[in-house]
């Protein structure tokens, strides 16, 4: 099931608004890769908004939901541009989310986008599979000797 539907399935299956419905919310953000910081935050500031504006109906905590989410997401989008990133400077970015979510899509955009500029192209390492956090160890033996050799 998508994230989407999950969030459709929580605010149509719960019957009243409680404590308990904030915490499987901010539960759901986080499984959503929103990450867990910015889920219980934004569940906790949802909950007192809820409370402040005596809203008590799933259907109209979704709705403030979406306008929370909206107004994070456009604090997201003041960050920085690509094109900031330095022509002669180096610059690390990391993109991380679950499967399906457009990470070597942006890759591609942001390379494009530095291509088209006339600036160098980096060298680029992608590593897309999401292991069980015991076998991280090789990989990050292996990223340590894929960027010793990058900086020969």
């Amino acid at each position: 099931m998508k994230f989407a539907e999950k969030i459709r399935a929580f605010f149509t299956g719960v019957p009243a608004v409680s404590d308990g419905f904030f915490d499987d919310l901010s539960d759901l953000l986080v499984e959503g890769d929103l990450g867990a910081k910015e889920a219980f935050a934004a569940a906790d500031l949802l909950r007192g908004i809820c409370k402040k504006e005596k809203i008590a109906t799933p259907e109209e905590v979704r709705s403030r939901l979406a306008a929370l989410l909206e107004d994070m997401l456009k604090t997201a989008a003041a960050l920085p541009p690509v094109s900031a990133i330095p022509e002669d400077g180096q610059a690390v970015i990391l993109l991380l989310g679950v499967n399906g979510v457009g990470k070597t899509t942006t890759a591609a955009k942001i390379a494009a986008a530095r291509a088209s500029g006339g600036a160098t192209l980096p060298r680029l390492f992608l590593f897309i599979y999401r292991p069980p956090m015991p076998a991280i160890i090789p990989f990050r033996r292996a990223f340590r000797k894929a960027a010793a050799a990058a900086r020969r």
